[in-house]
């Protein structure tokens, strides 16, 4: 037997039997090269029996799926299910800094109120305004700064009340969000 046509005939890399001539091998795909020379062709690697036929089956197998019907997907029963239970949302919230919103309200009036309560907020947003615009045309503009000395204190006191229900409200388990 000629070396060259044992060669051919045998994949170099995974040892898987070959037509003749074959430039690349239906198996692994390498490309298959003439041996060199001084290369011996004893030095191909063996490839046990039971390798080769469990990687040239997957090729077998599409040729039997072709000749028999294709066959209908086999999905298997959906088990009943029973209704579950929704389960139960907790929103976890932290509760306001006290020292924080006097230090807001105080600093800033209807503007700071808003950490401790935004309908708070608003209300007193809105008799600022008034007020303001009602003693600057009485007093010709000279008491612009009177609506502040009026207006930041409530807004103090407003937050001191409303922080203090808030997290009165979240130690007790209540949703906060109510009407302050």
């Amino acid at each position: 037997m000629d070396p060259n046509e044992t060669k051919n005939n045998v994949c170099i890399k995974c040892g898987a039997e070959l037509e003749a001539e074959s430039l690349f091998c239906s198996v692994c795909g390498a490309k298959q090269e003439p041996p060199k020379e001084g290369e011996d062709v004893a030095n191909v690697p063996a490839v046990a029996p039971m390798a080769v036929a469990s990687v040239q089956q997957p090729q077998e197998a599409p040729s039997q799926q072709q000749q028999s019907a294709p066959q209908q997907p086999h999905i298997p029963p959906q088990p009943q299910t029973q209704a579950q239970p929704q389960p139960q949302m907790i929103v976890a919230q932290a509760p306001k800094n006290m020292i924080l919103a006097l230090l807001l309200a105080a600093l800033f009036g209807p503007l700071g109120l808003f950490y401790a309560t935004i309908p708070g907020g608003l209300i007193m947003l809105c008799v600022f305004i008034v007020l303001f615009v009602i003693i600057t045309i009485f007093t010709l503009g000279f008491g612009f700064f009177l609506p502040f000395f009026i207006i930041s204190p409530t807004c103090v006191l407003w937050a001191y009340m409303a922080t203090e229900k808030y997290n009165e409200r979240l130690m007790n388990g209540q949703s906060p969000a109510q009407r302050l």
